[in-house]
């Protein structure tokens, strides 16, 4: 919230007419003569509204003071204000503006800012039944009520219900359609109320910043007509996403000098077709803009309202809820990230998950980015050249993934200590300017999903995080590369065909190779738009049913040589006989860097899949070249081998006669009785079965006793087009042998995540991913210290007025009231001395503190680890809470989390 009250008091002094004067600091208000008014003397926050109002009436509305008047009182029973009780039972108007003739044409309730929507059941006393004794007790005609207010989320505006008397004669009438008498502009001297028009300038003057507060409230708001009326959770969120693109695609596209659509304007609750068709104009406009929609995709997504269950009021609401505010300015005025942080609130608490779309939190998504190192890729790029990486998820979701990492990049670069020169201080300007820290992602952060809702959450999402969200797409992310050359411009536009190492012979698989980073959680098993037979000719698995796999099959095609992979997968592919293929297939195809377990809670209630996170690199062409050629000479080999199995159990076993068709060392061999030979290729064909004992064995023993085992080694696998008629397993053991695949795979079970989550709310629960900061790397310690001493010196004058109070009454003749008003004020000076010395005494402890851990406020070196537990206890529950950092702990050198561990031991290259 803006300092409100001190903007008032300099708009006062800066007024041609000075109609009221305030005092903050002796908390006095000052009318001029010319209005009719009581004494008033306290200064409230009403008090405030009051005086800004009555300056705008006169110096802005053409209203002549004396036709006002303040205060004005009424003698009657049970009118007004709940809490009101003053001995003659009377209840009073706030401010009254007059005709020529006498009549009230201005019958006004004034409400504190924090007040406005608590106070609203004041309107039936303090208007509708005060000003209706107004017209009886003094004969006059009112015109209009006016319950007032400010809004104060940054630049001061009329916040208001303007209702005409003649129209709403009875308050409940006025109930039915109050939102009609919303919005509307004071008249300007005594002419006609107007809905106000906001129009767009350079600099978005018609329309506000939004504040925390304001943000709080709205949320608020929202909840409670979009979800009290029996609506379905998704229904309503995705009613409100839609809204929510439009209003921005509004405040983006509206040309300079033309009203904003997304508005209220004066005739519409009299026509509804005409302002429903607007703003459903503005929608179709937004998605073929936003989201690069056809007239044909238009045609299928309907009108902003699609259900029944989502009244015409809803969108009036919205419109009328938001029309004031711009997300645009508000994500350049604003440090905290306000909007963003409502829309993932929302995101987490409205979109209900469906079968395949189990939304990742941010505990595990921010580790999954972190143990890949995107913070120092994206660095290290910049300082090469000036760029940053290309990062994409093909299944989107809520966009969580994107967020996250967009938000790591920009925290982390705010904070690395660059040496700058001129041109690199110019090209981190041009990324990451002030006034939208996020800009970057426009041009590096890529998304793609199948859903219509999720994609334009997504978008929104990544909008209200200030980023442009350009390359975010509704489609499928197992389509044909091909089909994304519609995207001109984008990094997915790319697509080539007759890849060296990543082919088959039918189809038409091709690559994109544009991409630094994949990080994911791809849908499990669901099923696929396209036939199998479609999806075959640009997958080698596409025939497979598990989606999961096919997408890392996309990852490949995605990446460049070198990029890096992190995605959360479900257990089964990392230990099931049906998924041994895309284990092949990762082997082949990517370095292996790491596999996290993560606990079965993770995704709980949703769904109970065990899943694990795969850290992965895409091998460069010339390394898969080689393992080809290790896969022939061994596929060759298993062949071999194969053959002579055969022969010997039919000979041994089967006890059949020698065919001289078989091979020639096989029946040589045999006419020979080299049974030396022949135990050599059983022992190289079942090589990890055997133990030492076995080795003493005959060659009938051990066909007989491997029987079974010969049986299953002797079958090659069914993807044959990718593996050749080989048994895999066989091969690979030998070329992971000879390409020294068996390297140090980065392997940790994680028991907690840090939450347990119910339908209804999340736990939290210890965290064996990652610590966080608590202590903050830099503070400003000079600011804490001048804050305590700023709030000693308040108190101190706090102590003194009042101790001046105490003086003067004194002086004056006592009596039982002056007596009374000493005792109260010698009990407050206490209680201020008291604050004044635990203030002093805590300002020398925090002094302590942070000479103890801070030097020049950054935090010491030696503590940077954070494992001194003093030092934690300070931020987390101690005197510095206030100052706590939920920032991820990235140690140097010790390791207590799995964090620690996997950014210490897992090298990228």
């Amino acid at each position: 919230m803006s300092d409100w009250k001190k903007l008032t008091k300099e708009k006062l002094a800066k007024s041609k007419n000075k109609v009221a004067k305030i005092d903050l600091e002796k908390e006095t208000v000052e009318y001029s003569k010319g209005i009719t008014k009581p004494k008033i003397e306290k200064l409230g926050p009403e008090e405030v509204v009051r005086a800004f109002l009555v300056d705008k009436l006169v110096n802005e509305l053409g209203y002549s003071e004396k036709n006002i008047e303040l205060e004005k009182y009424y003698v009657r029973g049970s009118i007004g204000r709940e809490k009101q009780k003053n001995k003659d039972d009377s209840a009073r108007v706030d401010v009254i503006v007059k005709d020529q003739h006498g009549n009230p044409f201005l019958y006004i309730e004034v409400k504190a800012p924090e007040m406005f929507d608590n106070g609203e059941k004041d309107i039936k006393g303090q208007l509708f039944e005060l000003s209706d004794l107004e017209e009886k007790q003094n004969k006059t005609k009112v015109k209009y009520l006016i319950y007032y207010s400010l809004d104060t989320s940054e630049e001061l505006a009329d916040r208001m219900y303007l209702i005409e008397k003649d129209e709403y004669k009875e308050y409940d009438d006025w109930l039915e359609e109050k939102d009609k008498t919303f919005g509307l502009e004071i008249p300007f001297n005594y002419g006609k109320p107007k809905l106000k028009e906001r129009v767009k300038d350079e600099k978005d003057t018609d329309l506000l910043s939004i504040s925390e507060l304001k943000m709080s409230e709205i949320r608020r708001n929202i909840h409670n007509t979009l979800w009290s009326s029996g609506v379905e959770d998704n229904e309503a969120y995705i009613f409100l996403v839609q809204f929510l693109l439009t209003k921005i695609y509004d405040e983006d596209e509206t040309i300079e000098g033309e009203k904003y659509r997304c508005q209220i304007y004066d005739k519409d609750y009299d026509d509804q077709n005409k302002f429903f068709d607007r703003i459903n104009q503005c929608y179709k406009d937004a998605l073929q803009n936003k989201l690069n929609y056809s007239e044909e995709d238009l045609k299928n997504v309907g009108n902003i309202l699609t259900t029944e269950k989502i009244s015409l009021q809803s969108l009036y609401f919205l419109v009328k809820e938001l029309q004031n505010y711009s997300f645009s300015k508000s994500i350049r005025t604003q440090k905290k990230d306000i909007l963003g942080h409502f829309f993932e609130e929302t995101n987490r608490e409205k979109f209900k998950q469906s079968k395949g779309q189990f939304f990742t939190t941010t505990n595990v998504v921010d580790f999954l980015v972190y143990a890949m190192k995107v913070d120092e890729l994206a660095i290290e790029r910049f300082e090469e050249n000036y760029s940053l990486p290309y990062i994409i998820d093909p299944s989107t979701g809520s966009g969580t993934f994107l967020i996250e990492a967009m938000k790591i990049i920009t925290k982390e670069f705010s904070k690395h200590n660059f040496k700058l020169t001129n041109t690199k201080k110019a090209k981190l300007k041009k990324l990451f300017p002030d006034e939208k820290p996020n800009d970057w992602a426009e041009e590096y952060i890529y998304g793609i999903d199948n859903s219509y809702s999720l994609t334009v959450s997504t978008k929104v999402n990544m909008i209200l995080h200030g980023d442009g969200s350009s390359n975010t797409f509704k489609d499928d992310g197992l389509k044909s590369l091909q089909t994304y050359s519609k995207y001109t411009n984008s990094k997915l536009a790319n697509y080539e065909t007759g890849h060296k190492v990543y082919n088959k012979a039918k189809g038409n698989i091709g690559v994109n190779e544009q991409f630094d980073v994949i990080i994911s959680n791809p849908p499990f098993s669901v099923n696929i738009n396209d036939s199998k037979e479609e999806v075959d000719k640009y997958f080698l698995f596409g025939k497979k049913k598990n989606s999961e796999n096919l997408f890392l099959e996309r990852y490949y095609q995605l990446l460049k040589e070198g990029g890096r992979l992190g995605v959360v997968l479900p257990e089964s592919v990392f230990d099931t006989t049906e998924n041994k293929y895309i284990r092949l297939f990762l082997y082949k195809y990517f370095k292996i860097k790491a596999v996290v377990s993560l606990p079965q809670i993770t995704f709980e209630p949703f769904t109970s899949t065990k899943t694990s996170i795969l850290f992965a690199q895409k091998k460069k062409v010339a390394e898969i070249e080689k393992w080809n050629t290790q896969w022939d000479k061994f596929g060759n080999e298993w062949s071999l081998l194969k053959t002579r199995m055969n022969s010997y159990v039919q000979f041994f076993i089967d006890k059949k006669k020698l065919n001289k068709k078989w091979a020639k060392d096989v029946v040589s061999d045999i006419e020979k009785k080299n049974n030396k030979n022949i135990i050599k290729n059983i022992h190289r064909f079942l090589k990890d079965y055997l133990t030492e004992e076995d080795k003493s064995l005959k060659v009938n023993d051990i066909l007989t006793k491997y029987n079974a085992e010969i049986i299953a080694l002797s079958k090659y696998e069914k993807e044959t087009e990718v593996f050749g008629f080989y048994n895999a397993w066989w091969v690979f053991g030998e070329v992971a042998q000879e390409m020294d695949i068996d390297y140090d795979i980065f392997m940790a079970e994680a028991e907690n995540v840090g939450y347990k989550r119910t339908k209804r709310s999340e736990n939290p629960r210890p965290n064996d991913l990652f610590d966080i900061e608590y202590a903050p790397n830099t503070l400003d310690c000079t600011k804490i210290i001048s804050d305590y001493d700023e709030n000693i010196k308040n108190s101190q004058v706090e102590q003194k007025d009042a101790e001046t109070k105490v003086k003067a009454l004194k002086a004056k003749d006592e009596t039982a009231k002056s007596k009374k008003s000493i005792e109260k004020l010698d009990s407050e000076i206490e209680i201020i001395k008291i604050k004044i010395e635990n203030l002093e005494t805590e300002k020398e402890t925090v002094k302590e503190i942070l000479e103890t851990y801070y030097k020049k406020d950054i935090l010491k070196s030696e503590f940077y680890e954070r494992t001194e537990k003093t030092l934690i206890e300070h931020f987390d529950k101690g005197l510095l809470v206030k100052y706590k950092s939920n920032d991820i702990l990235l140690r140097k050198t010790e390791t207590h989390k799995i964090l620690d561990s996997i950014r210490k031991d897992v090298v990228w290259a």
